[in-house]
């Protein structure tokens, strides 16, 4: 917008093409470099400067010539820049308007100027929503309606905020008094967008995609596009029908998920059901700072998960439930149900939790032992606490013992070897998957609960170089005699164990070196 208007400004006062390109062109590209030389500013330049040169050597301007051009020099000078979200959003929103723009203009010629602008936003939103949930793992539904407003106030905005930086080189004041309009424009689209998060779906989350959905994605957009150019409209039509149904693969049934999240010296479990249920079991840390917003959250859109339907607290350490706070604070993950153990002498932190959940609408259930709470087809069986005071904290652990089909895994909090013995004692048959008690410490996991269980597979959640020196070594000892394979999230980052409830593998997001 600048470099175009200073162009066309200098041509028409000089009367010289080749000065008026000169310039111009050498101002845009100064400014670019002044900007830091942004993907999206890169292209930008470069389409202008093909655009300019057009003009000068009395030639057509053609879109699609500058903006492969425009890849070729930017791939050229850095070729990692195609991995990047802005780099890959600036080229979808051109294809968009290059592409998808003037078949609205073929199939309706006489379009007023809210649908001219209509079409536009879409237009983008169709090449780059598979970009989007790559990055985000979610799209703005009301985007589309946004831009109807913000793009055309962008001309005034523009004109105002360079005229206040002219006029601020020798007239602060009066810059600043007209620097209030610009102002009001950023304010008025700051307004717009709180507005619309109170509408229903505002967002909605599909999480990553699978890298043979966004290709299957784009093959239907390119063939519905081929078909509308050439005229056939029926399967144009059809191929942006397979493109709308492509996204109910986000719903399809899958295997039981479980997920123990490297949240450094912490717990967190993140369960994802068959249909796409979400459970947590804690969540919290002690060497991560913002582990809510930064770790749990992001992995819960990661996967698609915007409303958790269970949380469990196992008890009120901070490592296992300060990111749960955090969830709660920002409002962002929706918690339907609070899980805490039912215990008769809860401390301070434990009460924070419960006023915090019921000032955000939380339901709040307490749970003790012999109490099951099914999802889907997993059900969860509360083997620990009893409904009793308990000195020592980590004793009124809960302890889940999760069962689908035949696959079991038992989830035991911070629990001591106190509890160890009447935990075994519920327990019919062994457990595929033990996640091991507070962090591998050598207050729990004894000789004779190991036996009790024979688990094949030991989790232990814990955090680099901690200070507890977690795990323990004689705890590593009696689990390199009882089980199989030992998984450390401090070696392995997430570990995620999937199961069809029969067969179960597990998979590691960083192997250990």
């Amino acid at each position: 917008m600048i470099g175009g208007t200073l162009y066309h400004f200098l041509r028409k006062m000089v009367g010289s093409y080749k000065v008026a390109a000169l310039v111009g062109g050498t101002f845009i590209i100064l400014y670019g470099i002044l900007s830091g030389l942004s993907g999206a500013t890169c292209r930008a330049i470069v389409m202008l400067l093909v655009s300019i040169g057009a003009d000068v050597a009395g030639r057509r301007y053609d879109g699609l010539t500058a903006m492969s051009l425009a890849l070729f020099v930017m791939i050229i000078w850095n070729p990692y820049q195609i991995t990047q979200a802005g780099f890959l959003l600036s080229f979808g929103a051109v294809c968009g308007i290059i592409f998808i723009k003037p078949l609205w203009k073929m199939y309706f010629p006489r379009l007023s100027f809210l649908s001219e602008g209509l079409s536009v936003s879409f237009s983008v939103q169709l090449v780059i929503t598979p970009v989007l949930l790559w990055f985000f793992y979610e799209i703005p539904l009301y985007g589309v309606l946004l831009n109807l407003v913000v793009v055309p106030l962008m001309n005034y905005l523009l004109a105002f905020l360079i005229l206040c930086g002219i006029l601020g080189v020798c007239f602060v004041e009066v810059a600043g008094v007209l620097a209030f309009l610009p102002d009001w424009i950023f304010g008025f689209y700051e307004m717009l967008c709180k507005i619309t998060e109170f509408f229903p779906f505002h967002t909605v989350c599909f999480g990553r995609p699978h890298w043979t959905w966004v290709v299957f994605y784009y093959a239907f957009l390119i063939l519905a596009i081929h078909f509308f150019y050439q005229k056939e409209r029926l399967r144009g039509m059809l191929s942006i029908a397979l493109l709308g149904i492509s996204f109910f693969a986000f719903v399809l049934p899958g295997n039981l998920c479980i997920r123990l999240l490297d949240v450094g010296q912490g717990d967190c479990i993140y369960i994802e059901t068959q249909h796409h249920q979400h459970i947590l079991v804690d969540g919290g840390s002690s060497t991560k700072r913002n582990v809510g917003d930064y770790v749990i959250k992001s992995t819960l859109k990661y996967h698609g998960c915007i409303i958790l339907d269970y949380v469990f607290v196992t008890h009120s350490d901070i490592d296992h439930y300060s990111g749960i706070k955090e969830l709660l604070e920002a409002n962002e993950i929706a918690i339907r149900h609070l899980v805490l153990p039912n215990i008769t002498n809860p401390d301070e932190a434990y009460m924070e939790l419960v006023l915090l959940a019921q000032q955000k609408g939380c339901d709040i259930d307490y749970i003790k032992m012999g109490d099951e709470v099914y999802v889907d087809r997993v059900r969860l069986a509360c083997l620990n606490p009893k409904k009793q005071d308990y000195e020592e904290k980590n004793d009124s652990s809960i302890v889940l013992h999760l069962n689908y089909t035949d696959f079991d895994m038992l989830l035991t909090g911070d629990l001591t070897m106190y509890g160890e013995d009447c935990v075994a004692k519920q327990i019919k048959g062994n457990v595929e998957v033990l996640k091991v008690a507070h962090h591998g410490s050598a207050t729990s996991t004894s000789e004779q609960f190991l036996r009790a269980l024979s688990p094949d597979v030991a989790c232990i959640s814990v955090g680099e170089n901690n200070t507890y020196g977690h795990p323990s070594l004689d705890v590593m000892k009696r689990l390199e005699k009882h089980v199989s394979k030992i998984y450390l999230t401090k070696h392995s980052g997430t570990i995620t164990i999937e199961t069809d409830g029969k067969t179960y593998w597990i998979d590691e997001y960083c192997s250990k070196q």
